[in-house]
């Protein structure tokens, strides 16, 4: 293999590398229980808005749910939540 080669074949190694990245990042593990088992939709926005957020949508994202929220302040946040449980497994804050 000559020097060339190399280089171009690490560069392709690195870019598959790279491709998997974001989706990693979003691939939290929230719960391995089936989707059957899960709380409702309705459940997870009855949830939030009794912490006093206002919930612009909900969504399946893996084994979490993802709901995107305001705050009283109108501060946007993105929440992968336990479906089991309701519990915020990670938080993103929007701008």
């Amino acid at each position: 293999m000559t020097h060339t080669h190399r280089i171009a074949a690490l560069a392709v190694a690195a870019l598959i590398g790279l491709a998997a990245v974001p989706a990693q990042a979003s691939d939290e593990t929230c719960t391995k229980e089936p989707q059957t088992a899960w709380r409702t939709m309705a459940d997870v926005t009855a949830s939030l808005a009794a912490q006093g957020l206002e919930v612009r949508e909900v969504e399946i994202e893996g084994s979490c749910y993802e709901a995107y929220v305001r705050d009283k302040d109108g501060r946007r946040t993105k929440l992968y939540l336990d479906p089991m449980t309701l519990a915020t497994v990670r938080s993103e804050k929007k701008s």
